[in-house]
C-alpha cells in the first residue's frame, strides 16, 4: 500500500510531503541485532547529498540537492 507522508525533518533538513509504501519490518526485525525502524527510498534519497559511514553507523545530510 502507498500514502502520501507530509512533509519531513531528517538530518536537520526539511523535505517535502511525498508517497510512501508501507512494509512490515517486524519480521526482518526478529532476526537482526540491530531492528530497522524505516528505509529511505530514492524519492528521498535523490533530494539530498547524503554521508554513510558504514563502518562508523553514522550518516548525515551534507546537503540537499537543487
Amino acid at each position: 500500500a502507498t500514502w502520501i507522508a507530509s512533509e519531513s525533518f531528517i538530518g536537520g533538513e526539511r523535505f517535502p510531503a511525498h508517497r510512501v509504501a508501507a512494509v512490515d519490518l517486524s519480521g526482518v526485525n526478529r532476526t537482526i541485532e540491530r531492528p530497522m525502524d524505516f528505509i529511505l527510498g530514492y524519492p528521498i534519497l535523490h533530494q539530498a547529498n547524503w554521508c554513510f559511514d558504514f563502518p562508523r553507523r553514522r550518516w548525515s545530510v551534507r546537503s540537499l540537492a537543487r
